[in-house]
């Protein structure tokens, strides 16, 4: 199914991206007409959170110990 789906995206891209913009526009404005505009915002929020994850994770970060990090450096030392 995914070999599939990769073949369609590649044919679809290879026509020129105009053609990527539109597809998503107007599957997006369906979205928005069928689930409602906050609906909509939040599932495309998550998926853009989602994307930046596992991009990370994929690039071999560890998240675990970045967020850690990020974490002690700002709770203040009498919590720690």
């Amino acid at each position: 199914m995914w070999d599939k789906l990769e073949l369609i995206a590649e044919r679809i891209s290879g026509q020129g991206a105009g053609r990527i913009g539109m597809i998503l526009g107007v599957l997006i404005g369906i979205a928005v007409l069928v689930f409602g505009f906050w609906k909509t915002v939040f599932v495309l929020l998550c998926g853009g959170i989602g994307l930046y994850l596992g991009t990370r994770v994929e690039s071999g970060e560890d998240l675990v110990e970045r967020t850690l990090s990020a974490v002690h450096r700002r709770v203040p030392e009498r919590f720690r």
